[in-house]
């Protein structure tokens, strides 16, 4: 509420003019205290204040509507806000969706995080294992729910590599009978090394650094599996050793 004041004064040889602009506020913090909870007054510039009631929104069907599409857990800011204290800047995320790409740099940023922050959870799986995820579940499986699906995925994966391996290791073991092995160990090994795994290649060269003869290092090179190598090149180590004490 404004007021103002003029004065216009004369006196011989001089003159004064005098203007001021008082006011007050438009209400004293005691004076809303006063009011009733669930009035108002709205003040508009140039207009006279306007007595009302207030307009809860909190029983209103739009409200009830929000308030059934927010679920249980309620509203969730879709912005998260991470410091990161070696580089002195906020990393501002915003979750538009349920599924958000970042750089590498920011997944090496949340998993250092996440050692520090319970909330933060990272772990990484392949691009086949992601497509076996449900996004769509009701209710929506939680991290530790993700998490566990993607282990489940990668030993089902396991399993099924396994059991190719089991199935194929009689037809490698009948493929590898028939492999010429005319010639002393290192002609055999130049032969066939494109064939063997890095593994059995490592137990064939073993053997032939222990001192195995040629003959011995053949008797298992046909063999399926660095694992059946390495026990077959022990047995031959232990009987060369007792032929040696004899």
């Amino acid at each position: 509420i404004d007021s103002r004041s003029e004065s216009l004064g004369h006196s011989q040889g001089s003159g004064n003019l005098q203007m001021s602009k008082a006011g007050m506020k438009l209400m004293t913090p005691g004076q809303i205290s006063r009011m009733p909870k669930n009035d108002c007054i709205l003040f508009l510039k140039g207009e006279r204040p306007i007595y009302d009631k207030k307009n809860w929104p909190f029983n209103t069907e739009v409200f009830k509507e929000a308030e059934k599409i927010a679920g249980q857990n309620g509203y969730k800011n879709p912005v998260y806000v991470s410091y990161d204290e070696r580089k002195k800047i906020y990393i501002t995320t915003r979750f538009e969706s349920r599924l958000n790409y970042i750089s590498k740099e920011e997944f090496t940023f949340f998993e250092e995080k996440a050692k520090e922050d319970s909330n933060i959870q990272t772990f990484q799986i392949d691009e086949e294992a992601f497509l076996y995820l449900n996004f769509n579940e009701t209710p929506q499986p939680s991290l530790r729910e993700l998490e566990k699906m993607v282990k489940e995925i990668q030993v089902a994966e396991v399993n099924e590599e396994e059991e190719k391996e089991t199935d194929q290791q009689p037809d490698m073991l009948q493929d590898r009978e028939q492999w010429d092995l005319s010639g002393d160990i290192i002609d055999c090994f130049r032969r066939y090394s494109s064939e063997l795994s890095p593994e059995e290649q490592e137990e064939i060269i073993k053997g032939i650094e222990e001192g195995l003869t040629d003959q011995d290092v053949k008797r298992y090179f046909t063999l399926v599996g660095a694992e059946k190598m390495r026990q077959y090149r022990r047995v031959l180590m232990v009987a060369k050793i007792r032929d040696e004490d004899n």
